[in-house]
């Protein structure tokens, strides 16, 4: 009616002023609501930076040195003169060889170890890799180079047959046979070593 209709248009007229919801003008420069706007868009920007870097950086990392690889280097500082004039009598050798099975858990047949052609045995010794004990059978090559007999225990992995290719410089063969990890490694010989890791690897 026009009673209700004048009631309304009062109340219309006494009404606060509807809210302005177009976009506010942006900030002035160098005003403190357009400083805090670039510092806040900047951080933004570079957390995406570093994320998408460390993302990166994982997906490309190299895989962690294994045993292999620490054996490998360690070797790698041995001359001919490290091994010329260890003791090789009978009762060294045999404590020797006693000793790295005993630590290794397993039995090593001697009449194996000591003999591989083109290979003098040398010596035996306990070392470790991340509190499992490491040992090392040491040889010179009838030229001089030092060669290592690397065994560590490992957990339960597939029999895989050697595998010949060069580590430091030096040619190797690694293989993996009743829970235990090999590494033959020493001079450039390929054939002299691809030789004395499949005699191992089928007799050891």
């Amino acid at each position: 009616t026009a009673a209700l209709r004048t009631s309304f248009d009062a109340m219309l007229t006494e009404a606060p002023p509807a809210p302005d919801w177009v976009a506010q003008p942006a900030a002035e420069p160098n005003s403190p609501r357009s400083r805090y706007q670039f510092a806040a868009i900047a951080a933004v920007a570079v957390t995406c930076l570093i994320g998408g870097w460390l993302a990166a950086s994982l997906l490309n990392a190299p895989p962690p040195p294994s045993w292999q690889d620490f054996a490998a280097k360690y070797h790698a500082l041995y001359v001919t003169d490290t091994l010329r004039n260890a003791d090789t009598t009978a009762q060294t050798v045999n404590r020797g060889l006693a000793r790295v099975a005993a630590a290794l858990g397993r039995e090593l047949d001697p009449s194996i170890v000591r003999r591989l052609d083109g290979l003098d045995y040398k010596r035996a010794q306990v070392l470790g890799f991340q509190g499992t004990p490491l040992i090392q059978v040491a040889y010179l090559s009838k030229s001089g180079a030092p060669v290592a007999l690397c065994i560590i225990k490992t957990a339960a992995m597939p029999d895989a047959a050697p595998d010949v290719a060069e580590m430091e410089g030096m040619a190797s063969a690694t293989w993996t046979k009743a829970g235990y990890s090999f590494l033959l490694i020493g001079g450039q010989d390929r054939g002299l070593i691809a030789a004395g890791a499949q005699k191992l690897f089928a007799s050891l």
